[in-house]
């Protein structure tokens, strides 16, 4: 019997090749819709732009200073984020996969500055950590999200996770009682509750999600 995977945001033709080839049906439903805000760089200066997000980036490119903020390097985390930013014309000092990892490099001698260029709805995770780790930093919204949850009536068996916010905004009309559950890293897992326990790439992309999830469903090798 062919497997249904409800995707929380809209495919590429690249992302639906994967579970054509796995005979697996997928629903999109974008759980999360965002916008850009335009936004002015702080009086003081940062060592550093701090992004987390390719929305963040999105903002970025959108800005009419978009030349000015090129001149200052970047530490981001995602490796899909460095390759954009560095498309772009962005100097990328350091790239992490998991923003607790950042803390590492934000502690060295020197002890840089930098702005984090967020959205409304971000993780207090790296916050945090830069909060009890004395960094200097300022933060700035520069996107917007917006939940765009409804209920879900078709049959599926599996659903795949993008972000923390797509999850919250699941829960708002529908359960994950008995469905498998992918999710791109261990902040959108821990979004999740403990309702299931979802799994994980190795490596955490959005492609290797989506694949990990096609190989499942079809009971075939990661």
């Amino acid at each position: 019997m062919t497997k249904t995977v409800l995707i929380t945001q809209i495919l590429n033709n690249e992302e639906k090749e994967i579970f054509d080839q796995h005979e697996i049906d997928y629903l999109e439903v974008p759980m999360i819709s965002t916008k850009i805000i335009d936004f002015k760089m702080p009086d003081k200066k940062p060592d550093y732009l701090l992004i987390t997000s390719q929305n963040a980036v999105k903002s970025m490119l959108a800005n009419p200073s978009v030349e000015e903020l090129k001149k200052y390097p970047v530490i981001c985390v995602g490796r899909q984020t460095k390759n954009i930013l560095e498309n772009n014309g962005w100097q990328v000092k350091y790239v992490t996969d998991y923003a607790k990892d950042m803390i590492d490099f934000l502690q060295q001698d020197y002890q840089p500055s930098v702005l984090f260029l967020t959205g409304n709805l971000r993780s207090n995770v790296l916050v945090d950590y830069m909060t009890s780790a004395d960094i200097d930093f300022q933060e700035i919204q520069v996107y917007e999200t917006s939940f765009t949850s409804q209920s879900i009536q078709e049959e599926y068996d599996a659903v795949v996770f993008f972000s923390p916010s797509a999850v919250n905004s699941f829960h708002k009309n529908n359960s994950l009682q008995g469905k498998q559950v992918f999710c791109i890293g261990e902040t959108t897992a821990r979004a999740v509750g403990k309702e299931v326990v979802p799994m994980l790439p190795s490596y955490p992309s959005r492609k290797e999600t989506l694949i990990l999830c096609a190989n499942q469903m079809s009971g075939g090798t990661v």
